[in-house]
């Protein structure tokens, strides 16, 4: 279900890109296809190669924030099943198991101390 519907955002996402890259040819006098037979001069060339190398800049943006917003799908996605998992444990604590715990009710080695890295000799 969920690998369908992110195939759908990117079809759609593709699809409103290349529209909108091919509406901007159109606009600046440049076909995306050569229709006519007659050769475009050097500068002519120049400018659509200009102008092409702009829409590949937006089209790298497009692709950078899509992948942006794949990774912080994933990221919070992994926050969320981790707090799920989290949460039943945190809730056994009053239920008078001591499998698992410490005095202090902490895991060793959790205390922000532990996890600081060691200062160097000299520095």
């Amino acid at each position: 279900l969920v690998e369908e519907k992110l195939a759908e955002v990117r079809a759609v996402v593709r699809e409103t890109v290349r529209e909108a890259c091919d509406d901007d040819l159109a606009t600046s006098g440049f076909a995306a296809v050569m229709m006519s037979g007659d050769p475009m001069s050097y500068t002519e060339q120049a400018a659509k190669r200009t102008h092409c190398r702009r829409l590949t800049c937006f089209i790298k943006l497009a692709d950078h924030l899509i992948i942006n917003t794949l990774h912080m799908l994933a990221v919070n996605s992994v926050q969320d099943l981790l707090s799920f998992f989290a949460s039943p444990l945190s809730g056994r604590a009053g239920d008078g198991s001591d499998a698992g715990s410490t005095a202090g009710g902490s895991r060793p080695g959790s205390s922000r101390a532990s996890r600081r890295t060691p200062s160097r000799a000299g520095s």
